[in-house]
């Protein structure tokens, strides 16, 4: 049997936007409460970004774990709207704006391993 590491290189770049009027640092730390904890502002950053760039990667846009959907450019995500949600039901105080998501084929590097 032949055995192969695979190293898949894919780079997305977001601009996150926080109106902490409406996402507050009682609503981060709710977030902790039932997840994890998050000491740092950039924790929480990284957190949220990595969660949104994980899941739109199988299929599910504009949702981020612990907060709901989210906007995406200001708008509500296609996916909420076909489930019938409306401005009211998604997190408004956080919004995505999609620099860069790397659309062509990722870098692949194939090694035997032998």
């Amino acid at each position: 049997m032949r055995k192969f590491k695979v190293t898949v290189t894919q780079e997305k770049e977001y601009e996150i936007e926080i109106d902490e009027n409406k996402t507050n640092k009682e609503v981060l730390d709710t977030f902790e409460t039932y997840f994890y904890s998050l000491d740092q502002e950039e924790d929480r950053i990284k957190s949220m970004a990595s969660d949104y760039a994980r899941l739109r990667a199988i299929g599910i846009n504009g949702f981020i774990d612990g907060y709901g959907y989210v906007l995406e450019d200001g708008e509500i995500p296609f996916e909420a709207q076909l489930k019938g949600l409306k401005k009211e039901d998604i997190n408004t105080g956080i919004n995505f704006k999609i620099i860069d998501e790397d659309e062509e084929y990722p870098d692949i590097e194939v090694t035997e391993i032998i």
